[in-house]
């Protein structure tokens, strides 16, 4: 017997099949497989769209910054003196130069090597009414410029500035200021206690004063006696014994006083430092003591930043390898008593000055070598000049000796002239020039970033209170915009 019902069809869609398999609580793995694959490819779409960190911006920082450097201490160094005067001229400073004037310190770049002092310079040239500054610096495999037109202008702090852009003015928003001390609490018992206050007010608001009454208005109520038309026969009329009866009069109404109050405001003021004592010096301070910066109600605490400069000193040899006059022994030989006699490298001279005298002092990076006539003594190595960098470059001082010296003459009498009065046997010191390794012991800076601080406290401190002020207005804008609100009390304004 079939399980199908008559008319029932036992095939299925792919569809249909889900659906049943669906309501029978199945699992598709053909669902599941597909969601793994899209989850698999968002994953290296993310891994693929994310950048890595690198640190050429970094460098690029670095960089620019020595780039800005260099500007600013060409801007010191080009005073007036030191400008190009004709149009088209150009005056060059390199890296070097600026080093060896401690206008800057070293540059160095990404791998830590010095930047090329040679190939690093700053350029101004003259233009028609200002200067063009060129400002190049080379470091390892990297070199780019910047330029920048300067001149006198008249916001500049020095004789020369770099050219800013012209911005627009700003108007300025006139505020209202209006300051006023604390008034007492007035007494509504008795206004005229309170003192009068200094604040600004508003004219008063007119009051509508009653019409006074008018005089009356009414001719008398009895019209004169009309002139007889025809002459009187009888003996005329008598004039009247009583006195006319005057018109009334009406006194002037007495206008009331104008009545101008006074409304209260107040404003509540929180407590704090009014002035500010004088900043302390500079203070060195380390991470660890762990510093707050900012402003409290009595203090205040301001980071000064860093800077790179000698923390101390640390012991280094320095191994100087030079050409020196060193005396390998004497000889004996009959020569003129008017000289002194010295052998050098199989030659001999007459010294005729007399020996060695005072020549000065020799400074450089490379130690001297000594000839038949001069000789070098070494002294000490500069270690402002050369900084931390002295170890690898020192610069070396020297103090420098010369001697006047005559070859001796190749003739019988062994004489350095034909005026020889006489000769004996002398013993005669031999000389060689060679090369000399010398190590010396010295103490050289040590650098490092230095942090500072500094603080002030607080001179004046205020503190909460409650100002008052009084105003002929319940709505006296000045006021309101300062903080203050009505308290709801008024008094009669003093005259």
């Amino acid at each position: 017997m079939s399980k199908f019902k008559e008319g029932e069809n036992c095939m299925y869609t792919e569809e249909e099949y889900d659906t049943r398999n669906r309501r029978r609580g199945s699992f598709p793995l053909r669902d599941f497989l597909l969601k793994l694959i899209l989850i698999i490819i968002f994953v290296l779409l993310l891994v693929w769209l994310v950048p890595w960190p690198n640190n050429k911006s970094l460098t690029d920082r670095i960089f620019n910054a020595n780039v800005q450097e260099m500007k600013n201490a060409a801007l010191l160094y080009f005073t007036e003196e030191r400008l190009p005067e004709n149009v088209g001229d150009k005056k060059t400073i390199t890296l070097q130069e600026m080093l060896d004037l401690h206008l800057l310190l070293p540059f160095t770049d990404k791998d830590g090597n010095s930047c090329d002092t040679q190939a690093s310079y700053v350029t101004i040239e003259k233009l028609e009414e200002e200067f063009l500054l060129k400002v190049n610096l080379k470091c390892g495999d990297e070199e780019d410029y910047i330029l920048v037109h300067v001149g006198c202008y008249a916001y500049c702090q020095s004789y020369i500035c770099e050219k800013q852009e012209e911005e627009e003015e700003t108007k300025p928003v006139q505020t209202p200021i209006f300051t006023s001390k604390p008034n007492p609490t007035p007494n509504p018992s008795n206004p005229s206690d309170t003192p009068c206050p200094t604040c600004p007010t508003c004219p008063p608001t007119p009051t509508n004063n009653p019409t006074p009454t008018p005089p009356p208005t009414n001719p008398p109520t009895d019209e004169p006696t009309p002139p007889p038309t025809t002459p009187p026969t009888d003996e005329p009329t008598p004039p009247p014994t009583d006195e006319p009866t005057p018109p009334p009069k009406t006194p002037p109404t007495t206008r009331p006083p104008t009545i101008t109050y006074e409304y209260e405001y107040k404003k509540s003021v929180p407590a704090g430092c009014v002035t500010w004592g004088a900043w302390s010096n500079p203070i060195v301070y380390v991470d660890a003591d762990n510093l707050t910066f900012g402003r409290w109600p009595k203090l205040e605490v301001e980071d000064l930043g860093s800077s790179y400069e000698v923390i101390g000193y640390r012991p280094v040899k320095v191994t100087v390898t030079s050409e020196n006059l060193v005396q390998v022994g004497t000889y004996t030989e009959t020569l003129c008593t008017e000289y002194t006699y010295v052998r050098v490298n199989n030659t001999t001279y007459a010294v005729t000055s007399g020996g060695w005298t005072d020549a000065g002092y020799y400074e450089g990076y490379s130690a001297p070598n000594d000839t038949v006539d001069t000789h070098y003594e070494f002294v000490r190595i500069n270690w402002d000049v050369c900084g931390d960098t002295c170890t690898n470059h020192p610069y070396l001082v020297y103090k420098v000796y010369k001697r006047t010296l005559v070859q001796k003459a190749a003739d019988n009498n062994d004489s350095v002239s034909r005026t020889c009065s006489a000769t004996r046997t002398r013993t005669i010191p031999l000389y060689q020039i060679q090369t000399t390794v010398k190590t010396y012991n010295e103490k050289q800076y040590a650098y490092g970033n230095v942090k500072r601080y500094r603080y002030r406290e607080c001179a004046t401190y205020q503190e909460a209170s409650t100002q008052y002020a009084w105003s002929t207005s319940q709505n006296d804008q000045s006021l309101l915009n300062q903080g203050y609100t009505l308290t709801g009390n008024k008094r009669v304004k003093s005259k």
